[in-house]
C-alpha cells in the first residue's frame, strides 16, 4: 500500500477553468456557444418529459425531436467550442488532459470526487486525496 507521502506527491490533476476560458473567447463564438447550450437544454427538458416511465403530454414530433437533438446538438457544441479555443486548451503542461474545474475535488490516485465516491466509500484526507486511497492503496 502507498504511503500517503508517495501518494501526496503524485500531481494533482490540472483543471480546465471554463470561466477563464470563456473571457479569451470572441463575442460571435460566444453567442453561438450560448444558442446551442441553450437549444441543448431545451432537448433535455424534452427528454425528461419524454422519458421511459414517464406519461407524456408531448407531441409525438417533439417527443422524437428530443433524442436526435440531444446528439447532434452536442456534436455542434463539442465542434464550436474546440474550434473558439486556442489549440492545445483541454490540454494540461505535462500533455496529459485537464479535467472541468466545475466537479470539485478529485482524488489524485483513484480520480473519484464528490458526486462519485468509491465503491467502498471515502471521504477526503486531504485536498486531492480520499481516504479509500490512503487506507487501501486504490490505484
Amino acid at each position: 500500500m502507498p504511503e500517503i507521502s508517495e501518494l501526496m506527491a503524485r500531481p494533482a490533476p490540472e483543471r480546465f477553468d471554463g470561466a477563464e476560458a470563456w473571457t479569451k473567447i470572441p463575442a460571435a463564438a460566444q453567442a453561438a456557444i450560448g444558442a446551442i447550450a441553450l437549444e441543448l437544454t431545451l432537448a433535455w427538458h424534452l427528454q425528461d418529459a419524454a422519458g421511459p416511465g414517464v406519461e407524456s403530454a408531448l407531441p409525438p414530433v417533439a417527443a422524437r425531436v428530443a433524442g436526435i437533438a440531444d446528439s447532434e446538438l452536442m456534436a455542434e457544441l463539442e465542434a464550436t467550442v474546440v474550434d473558439a479555443l486556442p489549440e492545445g486548451a483541454f490540454t494540461a503542461a505535462d500533455g496529459g488532459p485537464r479535467i472541468p474545474s466545475l466537479v470539485g475535488g478529485v482524488c489524485r490516485s483513484c480520480g473519484c470526487s464528490q458526486n462519485d465516491a468509491c465503491a467502498v466509500g471515502c471521504a477526503w484526507a486531504a485536498e486531492d486525496l480520499c481516504t479509500a486511497c490512503v487506507v487501501g492503496g486504490a490505484e
